[in-house]
């Protein structure tokens, strides 16, 4: 299973100041050959759970409704994901962003522009999600592409489809790395990890 590692990295934002700094942070097991174990409890979970999701797509869907239902869901989704990251936007700023978007303007406020790109990435993701039900294998590529809609038409717009160099984490707002509640995987694991995940996807089919 994942272990805790230690790293060194320039941190802006420890107890100890700046500079380069070691901290702790979580590093998932290779997932290629791993063949897990479920117990009885979690594949009940698992049948029940893909009932429900069975259930949400065999309900009657209009043209209208659906794309109405979309926007819905991925509007919902992105304003809780972006929280995560410290961003903060409402239903009716997105919605305001969205329009603003589709009719050629400018996105001015910075955090409605980057809770918008969130929306697209969840319908981008829930496309390449269709694309592997029906047969597509998913690569590290396309996970790049998925995160590049986020940052399309933003001030960080050079982020978008480049793996991370930096420490990550999560936490309360405004936490410092050494009080994050979780501390991502060191940016120079991130590489070989990605591999991991996608040799996984392709050793299953």
């Amino acid at each position: 299973m994942g272990s805790y590692v230690e790293a060194r990295d320039w941190l802006v934002g420890t107890t100890g100041g700046y500079g380069v700094r070691a901290y702790r942070a979580y590093r998932p097991h290779k997932i290629a050959d791993w063949d897990p174990v479920l117990g009885n409890d979690a594949v009940n979970a698992v049948a029940i759970a893909g009932d429900s999701i069975r259930g949400i797509a065999t309900m009657p869907k209009t043209d209208v409704g659906g794309a109405l239902a979309d926007w819905m869901m991925a509007r919902d989704e992105s304003i809780r994901s972006s929280l995560i990251e410290g961003v903060e936007s409402t239903g009716d700023a997105l919605a305001w962003a969205r329009y603003r978007e589709l009719s050629g303007q400018p996105v001015s406020d910075e955090n409605d522009a980057l809770t918008l790109g969130a929306s697209r990435q969840v319908a981008v993701a829930v496309d390449l999600g269709k694309q592997m039900r029906d047969g597509h294998v998913c690569t590290a590529d396309d996970i790049l592409r998925v995160h590049a809609t986020l940052f399309e038409n933003t001030q960080q717009s050079d982020m978008g489809g480049m793996l991370r160099s930096e420490p990550i984490w999560v936490g309360p707002k405004g936490c410092r790395i050494d009080e994050a509640s979780f501390v991502a995987p060191p940016p120079g694991d991130v590489p070989e990890l990605l591999d991991d995940l996608e040799a996984a996807r392709i050793d299953r089919l």
